[in-house]
């Protein structure tokens, strides 16, 4: 009895606190709900002042367009020099550059000089074998001598008025005919020495002793090279035919031996092949020939065109149409930088930058910064 009391006590307090819990939260809520309620009347107040605000905005305007401006940089045109450039690769060359060929076919028995010696002109570089010629020689001369000795005993006695005229005439013409047929052989004696055309370096040697050397084209036995006066020699594609003359400067550098040097067209052929549709040029130059090799490739900056008081313009900032190439200029219009289209011609282009021709002033601004999206008459803000 006395714990179901106890029992019953509990849950009174228990039951008087889910009221007192129940009440509180009521309580609570109904707060929120007041809350709420004021929230809602300030932002019922702040939009109807937001569209007050944008109604009195909107009146001001009417009539006024809004204007747009578009940050660009600009650039003052100056006379400058502008210079045209034709790169090339050639080949380095001597002035005199000689294939030796023999006069006459043989084999050689001795070979005189080594491939880099240095030789004079004339100066024997082998000997072919010619015993065959040597022995008709000396048999003719034997045939001579006896000759010469009986035109001498007609010709002292023709001079005393002894014999007969024409045993004197027969003797000379026997003597004279024999010294023709050795002055003939000894020619083809001296054919059989091959001998350098120049003064030069033995650049290539192209037989040895033993062997047999024809007297062909297409054969040469020794390749002498005269590197006092030296020349690149360089294959130019026909579309540069009016580019290219000759006087026109060149810088011509090696860059295996890191050497530059200035020099000029010398040469311009007037002769297209018709297998790879070139024509051929020269530079002479002068140098110390020891760092320099025959065929070494050298790099050749022609300069073809010239103007000292040239507009010239990046090539990236021209733009074109259905009218053809142009350029925004920046101009005052009622107190405002303006973009403007100005039509423009160009000439020639290099290293990016192109020369203009017409179109275009000096003091004109031209846009270089900030094209994207402008057009003619758009508003320009110029960054400093």
């Amino acid at each position: 009895m006395k714990t179901f009391k106890i029992i019953q006590n509990m849950k009174s307090k228990i039951l008087v606190l889910i009221i007192t819990i129940s009440l509180f939260a009521c309580g609570k809520n109904e707060n929120k709900q007041s809350e709420l309620l004021k929230l809602k009347a300030k932002r019922d107040k702040i939009d109807e002042q937001i569209a007050i605000l944008e109604k009195e905005i909107s009146e001001s305007n009417t009539g006024n367009e809004k204007k747009k401006y578009f940050l660009v940089s600009t650039e003052t045109l100056k006379f400058k020099p502008f210079n045209n450039y034709i790169e090339v690769y050639g080949k380095l060359d001597g002035d005199e550059n000689v294939a030796v060929y023999p006069k006459m076919s043989g084999t050689v028995i001795k070979k005189y000089v080594d491939v880099g010696q240095k030789v004079k002109k004339d100066q024997i570089l082998a000997q072919l074998d010619d015993a065959v010629y040597q022995e008709q020689l000396n048999d003719l001369r034997t045939s001579l001598a006896l000759a010469k000795d009986m035109f001498e005993k007609q010709k002292t006695l023709w001079e005393q008025k002894i014999g007969s005229e024409v045993q004197y005439l027969q003797a000379k013409t026997n003597k004279e005919s024999l010294e023709k047929k050795e002055s003939l052989l000894l020619e083809q004696i001296d054919m059989m020495k091959i001998k350098s055309p120049i003064d030069g370096t033995v650049e290539e040697i192209n037989l040895k002793v033993g062997q047999i050397a024809t007297a062909l084209p297409t054969s040469p036995v020794f390749r002498i090279v005269n590197f006092n006066n030296l020349k690149i020699v360089a294959d130019i594609s026909e579309g540069y035919a009016n580019a290219i003359k000759k006087g026109d400067k060149a810088k011509i550098s090696f860059p295996d031996v890191n050497k530059e040097f200035n020099s000029e067209v010398s040469f311009v052929s007037k002769f297209i092949n018709t297998v790879n549709r070139t024509f051929q040029i020269e530079l002479n130059f002068k140098s110390d020939p020891d760092n320099l090799k025959a065929n070494m490739i050298a790099l050749v900056v022609i300069n073809n065109y010239s103007n000292n008081r040239a507009i010239s313009l990046p090539v990236n900032i021209i733009q074109n149409d259905d009218k053809g190439d142009y350029v925004f200029i920046a101009v005052k219009e009622n107190n405002e930088n303006v973009a403007r289209k100005r039509y423009i011609k160009k000439g020639y282009i290099y290293n990016g930058i192109v020369e203009i021709t017409s179109g275009l002033n000096e003091g004109d601004n031209v846009v270089t910064t900030g094209l994207i999206n402008i057009e003619d008459g758009s508003y320009l803000q110029i960054a400093e």
